[in-house]
């Protein structure tokens, strides 16, 4: 796939390409399970992280507007994953009285300085989210949203990725045609996503993780502003 006009317009992804838990759900989760005396087999962690997105892309827009309620069944899958029989609900309220006041949310060093380098070649800059709530205010708070054009997220249209009216309502809020567009993201939902409406995906493979994939692929965003000043490389 690839770029058919010239570039105007690129789309982030929010969640592991433009910010980030820090620590990540998976450290929160497992250091709440030891210090609840809870033990963990190895591999449990991977596969409860893999179960809760499952989860989340399967049921959670029923979820829109309670962030809490979400979390909360979240992590209760998270201990099915493992093992860990809670007909309850008490150890699920256990660990999430350890993990929420823990949530913590960084943006990668090279956010603004590529935002603010891609603006200022004329491009117009937008986020969408498979989150089933806002994070608007969030990026507000962190000072991304201020670089943004557009804020389109999943959970006001009542889909999960990677639905075409995702992508498409986002376009719509920026006016420019899916040939003229990159979107950013961190995986492989983002890619499809995109690819579905005629959006040339990026990769960015912060860990270095995804070497040998079909899309293009960058590690950080310094890389984008490279491959945006080369259009064969996007042609």
């Amino acid at each position: 796939m690839v770029l058919k006009k010239r570039l105007s317009a690129i789309l982030f992804d929010v969640d592991d390409t433009l910010i980030h838990l820090e620590p990540a759900i998976t450290e929160l989760f497992a250091a709440a399970c030891v210090e609840l005396g809870v033990p963990l087999r190895e591999g449990d962690v991977a596969r409860s992280m893999s179960a809760a997105l499952a989860f989340i892309r399967s049921d959670g827009i029923r979820y829109l507007g309670d962030d809490d309620a979400l979390w909360n069944d979240v992590l209760a899958v998270m201990l099915d994953a493992c093992g860990r029989d809670d007909p309850e609900g008490k150890l699920v309220q256990q660990v999430w009285s350890w993990v929420k006041p823990r949530l913590h949310h960084e943006v990668y060093a090279d956010v603004e300085p590529a935002l603010v380098a891609l603006r200022e070649r004329g491009l117009t800059l937008a986020a969408v989210t498979g989150r089933i709530n806002s994070s608007a205010g969030l990026l507000k708070q962190l000072g991304v949203l201020e670089h943004l054009d557009s804020y389109t997220y999943a959970g006001e249209l009542g889909v999960t990725k990677p639905d075409p009216l995702l992508y498409r309502t986002a376009l719509r809020r920026i006016g420019a045609d899916p040939s003229e567009v990159l979107l950013v993201g961190d995986s492989s939902l983002d890619m499809l996503g995109a690819q579905g409406v005629g959006i040339l995906p990026v990769l960015v493979d912060r860990n270095s993780h995804k070497k040998e994939c079909e899309w293009l692929r960058i590690e950080n965003l310094g890389q984008l502003l490279t491959l945006v000043d080369d259009p064969e490389k996007l042609s």
